[in-house]
């Protein structure tokens, strides 16, 4: 009789009173007929102990490794009877002369039984194993690799667009001074070096383009925060500086320029509406602004009418914190997002909600991240861009560290305005006046550097 499930001959009785027989082996259960079922007194008896001979096993050789082999004992039950190396040896005629053995392995378990009772028991199993291996080696063919055989493939293509504008992000200069109250010298929060590398990409690239984010202004002197003597009487000194700055760059620009307000721009109309209301919409009386607009219109106490923006053609959108720029529909230039106090936290808490990508200054920081959001139709990716600054980070600016976590440099962005709208911003790190934008390096030249420290 065998196992119905997996034909071994192994069994035991697993229940007399239901005629059920249990399989050594896959430990089955499967029932009988009456006259099927073992005599009274019979023990289970594996097959393999009576049937098969020893030197059925064989010597087993590796076929992985022909130098290794490896010879295995019949089982047996009395421990007194367990074979020693030379007896396995024998028991197997292996040639000593081409085979070296290693200490024997003695492999013991126990193999479950059930009585005439149905109680159930087991005894134990011995087994020796050792393992050979030649004493001359022969030489082993292992499988050879070879080098990747790759096919010809056609040339890769490409659709390539042309219609792509260029926008070069200005970020925060924080035009200002301290003047030195014995001499009446002039110490500048901007950098004129980094301003003058800026500049030189500029004039470069020659954008289609110019944004800058705002705080190209300080204004100390009407500041909310504790006043210093040295910033008096520096306010027009910053706006001649800014204005002749802007002046220089904007013939390198195409047809788009545009500066945003910054909170600092923005200290001018709080403290007229705070000091002067009277003054928050004075203009010229002339018949320029009676018969249409132009820079007659604005008030004469605003920073585009203060700068001249408006003669140089370039467009102020105030109203900050509110006012925003967008190259595309994807993509918005602002002065601030959602700050944070360490690196990498003003972007990475502007992109929580964002629904496109952002470009911004205010913290001084160069910092990009971006992060995927997965709506029903499709995975929608968001980038944002905080673009640092173009002021000194020596302490020279008012703030409340001298050793602010802030770094110069600014953006490119090559973006499309029409079809699915793409863009690519490319952050510009600025070192001691040098930055390598495209394969090119860029130095503030001492030419350029005195004539914007002479502003």
């Amino acid at each position: 009789m065998r196992c119905p499930y997996c034909q071994s001959g192994y069994y035991s009785v697993h229940s007399r009173r239901h005629n059920r027989l249990r399989c050594g082996d896959c430990s089955k259960t499967w029932r009988v007929a009456g006259e099927e079922m073992p005599p009274a007194g019979w023990s289970p008896k594996r097959p393999e102990l009576v049937e098969v001979s020893p030197a059925a096993s064989g010597m087993v050789v590796d076929p992985e490794d022909p130098n290794t082999a490896t010879v295995t004992s019949t089982p047996v039950r009395d421990p007194a009877t367990v074979p020693t190396l030379e007896s396995v040896l024998a028991e197997f005629d292996v040639d000593l002369d081409e085979w070296v053995p290693e200490a024997p392995i003695i492999n013991r378990w126990e193999m479950g039984y059930t009585d005439d009772a149905g109680n159930p028991g087991a005894y134990p199993l011995y087994q020796v194993k050792v393992k050979l291996r030649r004493a001359t080696p022969v030489a082993v063919g292992w499988p050879i690799f070879r080098a990747a055989q790759v096919a010809a493939m056609p040339p890769v293509t490409f659709a390539i667009s042309r219609q792509l504008r260029r926008a070069v992000i200005m970020p925060d200069v924080q035009a200002g001074f301290r003047r030195d109250v014995d001499t009446g010298e002039l110490d500048p929060f901007h950098d004129p070096v980094a301003c003058a590398a800026f500049a030189g990409v500029v004039a470069a690239v020659q954008p289609d383009a110019l944004i800058a984010v705002g705080d190209n202004l300080d204004l100390p002197e009407i500041s909310r925060y504790a006043q210093e003597p040295e910033f008096y009487f520096t306010t027009q000194a910053a706006l001649d500086w800014l204005a002749g700055y802007l002046w220089m760059l904007r013939p390198h620009v195409g047809d788009q320029c545009v500066y945003l307000e910054g909170n600092h721009e923005a200290r001018l109309p709080t403290y007229i509406a705070t000091n002067a209301l009277f003054a928050a919409r004075l203009r010229r009386a002339d018949r320029e602004r009676l018969t249409g607009g132009g820079a007659a219109s604005r008030p004469i106490l605003s920073v585009p009418y203060l700068l001249g923006l408006d003669e140089m053609d370039i467009a102020y959108v105030g109203d900050y914190p509110r006012g925003r720029f967008w190259l595309n529909d994807n993509l918005r230039v602002s002065h601030s997002e959602r700050l944070g106090t360490k690196s990498g936290m003003s972007v990475s808490r502007s992109l929580d909600g964002a629904r496109c990508s952002l470009i911004f200054g205010h913290s001084h920081r160069l910092e990009a991240a971006h992060q995927t959001v997965h709506a029903r139709d499709k995975a929608r990716v968001y980038g944002a861009y905080n673009v640092g600054t173009l002021a000194r980070i020596d302490g020279a600016v008012p703030s409340n560290s001298a050793d602010a976590n802030w770094q110069q440099g600014f953006g490119v962005v090559d973006y499309s305005e029409s079809g699915k709208q793409l863009h690519s911003v490319q952050l510009v790190p600025i070192y001691g006046g040098e930055c390598i934008f495209e394969g090119a390096a860029y130095a503030a030249t001492e030419e350029v550097v005195s004539c914007l420290s002479a502003l």
